[in-house]
């Protein structure tokens, strides 16, 4: 929270920054949107809110949140050996921020991780057979 209240102050926001959970704070925003009452909320990219609402970014030009940050995917050492199958698949497997919102949103929705991604896996098909033809 340090990190907001920075951003408040050196904005000269007018806001109260509440401090609660990720749940409490995305049924906040959830119910702001339904009641359109403007809201700012402190999340990340991905996020399956992203995916369920129609939210943006502010513009932070002094960069107190900093620069973005990248995911990248890790195996110990020998795994490309090991399983060279997995190992082609991973370097062909593409996801910008707006579809792992997706794949988490599907999976809230379902309320079971495996569940939730092989609905995403059915649902989007197409996409996953690109990454299995490379």
């Amino acid at each position: 929270m340090r990190v907001t209240e920075e951003a408040i102050d050196t904005y000269g926001l007018d806001f109260k920054l509440m401090e609660t959970s990720g749940p409490a704070m995305t049924a906040t925003l959830q119910q702001s949107i339904e009641d359109n009452e403007p809201v700012v909320v402190t999340l990340w990219s991905p996020h399956w809110a992203f995916a369920d609402f129609d939210i943006r970014y502010l513009k932070d030009p002094e960069n107190v949140y900093g620069e973005a940050e990248t995911i990248y995917p890790m195996a110990h050492e020998g795994f490309s050996e090991k399983y060279p199958t997995v190992t082609r698949w991973l370097n062909n497997w593409d996801m910008d921020d707006q579809s792992l919102g997706g794949l988490m949103s599907v999976i809230k929705d379902v309320g079971d991780p495996t569940e939730g991604a092989k609905k995403w896996l059915e649902d989007n098909r197409n996409l996953v057979n690109e990454w299995l033809e490379k």
